[in-house]
């Protein structure tokens, strides 16, 4: 079975040696046009896919196979065929299979997702998760999703309902994957969905129940933030700098790490920019940005400072980074900027002063913990999600590292 997602052009351009390139029936006249035409369909297909209506138990990867295997495997090479066009129908066939990745993770059926690549799905042993969904090349240009749990020889095609609108079939795709779990002995609970208001009425049960802070990672509208500030929403809303309010979608999860990655309804010019080169050092001044206790502090954000306390979290956690700039519920998932304005750590937890209190006879103050940047960076990778390392390191005052870091960070409300 052909992977519908894809459409593969359908086999569209058969690379017939023409002068331009073909997406969806259409021409254009560079293959940069046609790739940014198939890249907004994708997000299209992607923002539609509905939150599953049933979840499964368990840890699970995703596995795409690497560039290589899809213009081994992927393309009907023509006789005339250029070489930048086999490498603009493998670019699509690339996107579609990612993009399938990113359905299936803002489908939210499983409690964590990862997107791996390798040359090899079908014996990749996807060791520490439960199951994995991998692409197998039954023949040339012809793929079929199967869905393997971790102890068990037995695989489960995984396919999608062609006979629904394009916008439907995402979702369809993540129910037959739901299917394909309970066919294996997968264990699932349902999961009641949100449904948006009608009209501009908002239900009093659709009243936010939780917030907490996000922070744009590219131009495309992807934003980070901490898992458990999304965990159970039945839909989220990112409140912009000009006050306006957009949906975002789950596209992946890491609860181990508390990170989420979200596709917000809008593009930022602005976004964080991700300190890579240097380590981060015991005693650097940084600053936090984030919406702390919402609905009774300034709803335009604050803005705290402090220094990088320790290299290691509790128990000597080397993902995580203590600080003692001054957290409050609603801070999690915002920016830790270091002078120059650039992400060394995302907000995301503090110590629990009484019960270290019960423990020690003392109150704690400022021990709060940041994921360092390592940690999320890895985690957009594994999302296919694009972020930019930083470079120049030019010291900032505080007030401009606060104008700095608001044009990139927003609240989010849990409905």
């Amino acid at each position: 079975m052909k992977t519908p997602y894809v459409l593969l052009l359908s086999a569209a351009l058969l690379l017939c040696g023409c002068a331009y390139y073909r997406y969806n029936n259409i021409s254009y006249p560079t293959r940069q046009a046609a790739l940014s035409a198939a890249r907004a369909a994708s997000d299209g297909i992607v923002s539609s896919t509905a939150v599953s209506a049933s979840r499964v138990d368990g840890s699970f990867a995703i596995l795409i196979p690497t560039r290589e295997v899809i213009r081994q495997y992927g393309v009907e090479k023509g006789a005339q065929a250029g070489a930048e066009q086999i490498e603009y129908v493998v670019d699509v066939v690339e996107l579609g299979f990612v993009g399938r990745a990113h359905s299936v993770a803002a489908g939210q059926v499983f409690d964590k997702v990862t997107v791996l690549r390798t040359p090899d799905a079908e014996h990749y042993s996807a060791a520490g998760s439960d199951y994995k969904l991998w692409l197998f090349a039954e023949s040339l240009g012809s793929w079929q999703w199967y869905l393997s749990k971790a102890g068990v020889t037995a695989r489960e095609p995984v396919t999608v309902d062609m006979g629904l609108p394009r916008s439907q079939r995402e979702s369809s795709f993540n129910e037959s994957l739901v299917k394909a779990a309970k066919a294996l002995g997968g264990a699932t609970f349902s999961r009641a969905t949100g449904t948006p208001p009608a009209n501009n009425d908002v239900p009093k049960d659709n009243l936010p129940k939780a917030s907490g802070t996000g922070f744009f990672v590219n131009d495309g509208g992807m934003a980070l933030t901490n898992a458990h500030v999304i965990r159970d929403c039945s839909a989220i809303r990112a409140v912009l700098r000009d006050g306006k309010s957009v949906s975002a979608t789950v596209m992946g999860v890491d609860r181990e790490n508390d990170l989420a990655l979200l596709r917000t309804e809008t593009r930022s010019k602005a976004f964080g920019q991700f300190r890579i080169s240097s380590p981060v050092r015991q005693g650097e001044q940084i600053v936090i940005y984030g919406f702390p206790l919402a609905g009774a502090l300034a709803s335009t954000g604050n803005l705290a400072t402090g220094i990088v306390s320790a290299l290691a979290g509790l128990g000597d956690d080397t993902s995580k980074l203590q600080i003692s700039a001054p957290i409050q519920p609603g801070n999690s998932g915002g920016p830790v900027l270091d002078q120059s304005g650039h992400v060394i750590g995302v907000v995301v937890s503090k110590l629990n002063a009484i019960k270290a209190a019960s423990i020690t006879g003392d109150i704690p103050q400022n021990v709060n913990f940041a994921i360092k940047t390592g940690v999320v960076t890895a985690f957009l990778e594994a999302n296919g999600a694009d972020f930019t390392a930083a470079t120049a390191r030019k010291t900032l005052t505080t007030e401009d590292l606060g104008d700095q870091a608001k044009t990139f960070t927003f609240m989010i409300e849990c409905r």
